[in-house]
């Protein structure tokens, strides 16, 4: 999760990169699914009664508790009909975006998903959550704002047991879950009754990749200049109306190491780019340098 002490994004991209690896070589009878869920409008639909009944659950004071829910609710809406201005409508759920508060309001309302992810795993025999080694506890999700992975295994109880949770949740907090939005992968072992079993029970497209998870590609696969492709058209489309000529050479110094080396530096930090991605990105460095692209 964001703003957690000795906690980083990167934590979770490689913990996710591990459990695909082990989804990958699992083998056995026992299989598993990995469920990426997609919060519709996640900040619009947080009911303020809920917010208030946490933070009152978890300690904090009622006066603080009080301050803190008038600057949710103080926002008020009129609608112009015929140009003339109806009564106020208060709304009931929402957070604002762009406040410095709702991050930290919204992250301590998914703890409520997580809490009950955590209590479902340590349920003796339980399907939900994954361990990477039998030494190690059961990892029932990764949650980072509103990117949530959850893993469970493949049979019918457990899957109905996560689809409880998930609705629960959803009908106290007043999120909705975009399962059009959403991915479902399996692991390597899943049969063809267990794929279906679980598709009825979630309704969520299959996917063999989880595709991008907090902005680094997920992979299942060998590693290969293929899949950094992104990167190398992202640099492109960001040369797109500059025009090299028209700046000095300590301009176009300050414009590439400000935008296009930055680039790939969330990618960078968990994986190591292949040869031919690392040479495409200097030439396109080098090339912006010299004044050879020009760009209309």
């Amino acid at each position: 999760m964001p703003f957690v002490p000795r906690r980083a994004i990167h934590d979770n991209i490689l913990i996710t990169h591990d459990i695909m690896y082990k989804f990958k070589q699992a083998k056995g009878k026992t299989a598993w699914i990995a469920l990426k869920i997609d919060m519709e409008k996640a900040y619009d639909r947080l009911k303020c009664d809920f917010i208030e009944q946490y933070l009152h659950k978890i300690g904090f004071h009622n006066r603080w508790v009080q301050w803190l829910m008038e600057c949710i609710k103080s926002v008020s809406h009129s609608i112009l009909v015929n140009g003339e201005p109806m009564s106020l409508l208060y709304p009931t759920r929402g957070i604002k975006q762009g406040d410095p508060l709702s991050p930290y309001i919204f992250i301590m309302c998914m703890e409520v998903l997580s809490t009950a992810l955590t209590m479902a795993t340590n349920q003796r025999k339980t399907g939900i959550g994954i361990k990477l080694s039998p030494a190690l506890e059961r990892i029932p999700c990764l949650l980072f704002a509103d990117d949530c992975l959850i893993f469970c295994e493949t049979d019918h109880t457990n899957c109905t047991r996560l689809k409880t949770i998930l609705d629960k949740f959803c009908s106290q907090s007043g999120q909705l879950i975009n399962y059009h939005k959403s991915t479902l992968t399996y692991s390597k072992n899943i049969t063809a009754i267990q794929r279906q079993l679980v598709a009825e029970i979630f309704n969520i497209t299959h996917s063999e990749s989880l595709g991008k998870y907090l902005g680094c590609p997920i992979f299942q696969q060998l590693i290969n200049s293929d899949l950094f492709e992104p990167l190398i058209t992202k640099a492109t489309t960001k040369l797109d109306g500059w025009k090299a000529n028209s700046l000095s050479k300590a301009g176009r110094m300050v414009l590439i190491q400000s935008h296009l080396e930055a680039l790939p530096a969330h990618t960078m930090q968990c994986f190591q780019l292949p040869q031919t991605v690392m040479k495409q990105l200097d030439s396109i460095n080098r090339e912006i340098f010299l004044e050879k692209l020009y760009y209309r």
